[in-house]
């Protein structure tokens, strides 16, 4: 009896002994070599294959992966638990979102950044509007749009219905039709008009008051030095131009650079249904709508003083 005294005692001891230990630490005992950070985010593009998400931490001058992953139908990730170095996970001082090729083996971040946030003490709130993100505000506030039905590529006038262009000519002449903010590197705008149920790209372009990159669809004369689109030739499978845009609806989007779908993004920040036949007036400045934009969000906490699980940190 005596001696199994002395056996729970010495285990008494030596659990006090440990837990001094931990108090003259750093109040959360040594830490361990791996910790643990917890990632939740939401409203994230469903990536196409070939595409990635990829977690980056910013520590002690380095920029270090935390690892690859997928979001849900949703564009959610709830409570995925990453194990990281403990070391560096303490000195990390900002986490970032990127978009990555799956056969790229380069050790750094794309260019494509979603969000970031700085940590605190436990926990960054990632936000698109970090210097590590897509680097706008994306507010309702933040953008706004005009647009005129003409068709200045050909000279059929028949074909007027079937040019969209980005111009504001409500003052008498010819200005930028949408108001953007700048996007960080790796992002870009694009336009797109809903023809017959299939998104076709008016072009991607960065500046409101320049051409975009292509005029993939424009007929044989000059374009205006706007954004837009003349549909009057090399159709798409399943349409057919010229075409008539009344009724249809326009869409203007940021997009990832480079880009890996031919779909327009989530991220739809100006919209507007184009009149109807009728009530059309050819070379008249248009107004598109404010969309409220569902832009990802997210957090991620770290625990380097003590493992974690899902169940444990959730």
């Amino acid at each position: 009896m005596k001696k199994y005294n002395i056996h729970i005692l010495t285990l008494i001891i030596g659990l006090l002994g440990l837990m001094t230990s931990c108090d003259e630490d750093n109040g959360l005992g040594p830490i361990p070599p791996t910790g643990n950070m917890v990632l939740n985010v939401s409203n994230l593009e469903v990536l196409p294959d070939g595409w990635i998400y990829e977690g980056w931490i910013s520590s002690g001058g380095e920029v270090i992966s935390t690892g690859q992953f997928q979001v849900d139908d949703n564009g959610t990730v709830k409570n995925l638990t990453i194990p990281v170095e403990s070391a560096k996970l303490e000195n990390a001082d900002k986490f970032i979102v990127t978009i990555e090729s799956t056969t790229d083996n380069d050790p750094a971040p794309s260019t494509v950044k979603v969000m970031s946030g700085t940590f605190g003490q436990y926990e960054a709130n990632l936000s698109t509007n970090d210097t590590d993100g897509i680097g706008s505000d994306l507010l309702p506030t933040s953008f706004s749009g005009k647009y005129l039905i003409k068709a200045p590529t050909t000279a059929a006038i028949e074909d007027d219905t079937s040019g969209i262009w980005f111009i504001d000519n409500s003052g008498g002449s010819n200005i930028a039709g949408l108001v953007l903010p700048v996007l960080s590197s790796g992002w870009t705008y694009e336009a797109w008009v809903i023809i017959d149920g299939t998104p076709v790209s008016t072009g991607r372009f960065s500046l409101a008051n320049a051409a975009d990159e292509a005029c993939n669809y424009c007929g044989p004369l000059a374009a205006p030095n706007f954004p837009g689109e003349d549909f009057i030739q090399n159709a798409p499978t399943g349409l057919s131009f010229p075409t008539n845009l009344s009724g249809e609806t326009v869409v203007v989007t940021i997009e990832p650079q480079p880009d890996f779908s031919s779909e327009p993004s989530n991220i739809v920040i100006l919209g507007s249904i184009i009149p109807a036949i009728e009530l059309i007036e050819l070379s008249k400045s248009y107004e598109m709508m404010n969309n409220d934009v569902d832009v990802p969000t997210g957090k991620v906490l770290r625990f380097f003083g003590f493992d974690c699980t899902n169940e444990g940190c959730s």
